[in-house]
């Protein structure tokens, strides 16, 4: 499976039950990227692709298939670990208040296979880092 998070400097990613940050531009790069591939995420999660067809409301990343994405925000990922084999960071650059973290730790298994910089509609500069999996 693909994985997908948004995350601060340090790797935050909500603080008191919200998301730290959003941005329209960054969700509509992410459905581009997607290219019609399935796409887990959570209920809270899917309002940030509500126009996407693709989607399965569903938390249970353990299903997803080897080609889906799984969009993790309130979702627990370290369970489903061994399954990953890449991982997309988009980093806001900045730091926010935030109580629920990426677990930056997974990546010692991936290393970085690109990263690219953007502008967005309300962060000047956001950052794409793919990881993959170490073979």
């Amino acid at each position: 499976m693909k994985v997908i998070s948004i995350v601060d400097d340090d790797y935050g990613i909500m603080f008191n039950n919200r998301r730290v940050s959003k941005d329209s531009v960054l969700n509509e790069h992410i459905i581009k990227m997607l290219d019609g591939g399935k796409l887990w995420l959570s209920l809270y999660s899917k309002q940030l692709f509500c126009d996407y067809e693709n989607l399965e409301v569903n938390q249970e990343f353990g299903f997803a298939g080897r080609d889906d994405f799984c969009f993790v925000e309130d979702s627990e990922i370290v369970s489903y670990e061994d399954m990953v084999d890449e991982v997309y960071l988009y980093k806001w650059n900045r730091k926010y208040p935030s109580d629920v973290k990426f677990p930056k730790d997974m990546l010692n298994d991936f290393k970085l296979e690109g990263s690219t910089d953007f502008e967005g509609n309300s962060h000047e500069k956001i950052t794409e880092e793919r990881y993959v999996r170490k073979k």
